[in-house]
């Protein structure tokens, strides 16, 4: 949070996969979902593609470990326990959603719900979304959150900028002919 604070976050971006990220993320909450008996479901509408951004590895794990985190933590004493983890292309942009079937945010606190000490829980800082907030934003995302429209449980969103391919221009000797290679 000081560094945010400070301006003094940095990122150290490459080129990988969201989709083998997040995978990533829910193996590291295998043991939290199995012991609260919470149903976790995982989707994307290009399973056969992988969705490459160029981000901060380490910030992005810690942006979708706490959505996670706190999804589970609102939705373990819930009548339903499921969770639904949803990545997409959407334009530019790649979309990650994060539903739950907890007890949704208090409309009072909505309006706040990612500035610094504001929570919904009893036991947190408030500080977690606000980091997440800056963490995605730094990378030029957005996020975002609502109730659910029946009203049971929460959708944490946000998007980062999909990975643009990459362009080279070679110039052969002596003609200087440009030639493109796209990788």
């Amino acid at each position: 949070m000081t560094k945010i604070e400070n301006n003094t976050l940095k990122l150290d971006k490459e080129r990988f996969n969201l989709i083998e990220k997040i995978i990533e993320v829910i193996d590291d909450f295998s043991g939290e979902l199995s012991k609260g008996k919470i149903e976790l479901g995982f989707t994307s509408k290009s399973h056969s593609e992988p969705i490459f951004v160029n981000a901060d590895k380490v910030r992005i794990f810690e942006v979708i470990s706490n959505l996670l985190g706190n999804a589970i933590k609102f939705t373990a004493k819930a009548n339903e326990k499921r969770i639904t983890i949803d990545v997409e292309r959407q334009d530019s942009k790649a979309i990650v959603n994060i539903k739950d079937t907890g007890v949704g945010i208090k409309p009072e606190i909505l309006p706040q719900l990612f500035s610094k000490y504001v929570t919904n829980s009893p036991g947190g800082t408030g500080v977690g979304l606000y980091i997440s907030k800056n963490i995605v934003e730094a990378h030029g995302g957005k996020i975002w959150a609502g109730n659910n429209s029946n009203g049971i449980g929460a959708t944490f969103s946000f998007s980062l900028p999909l990975l643009v391919q990459d362009k080279l221009l070679l110039y052969l000797e002596p003609s200087n002919n440009k030639k493109e290679l796209v990788f």
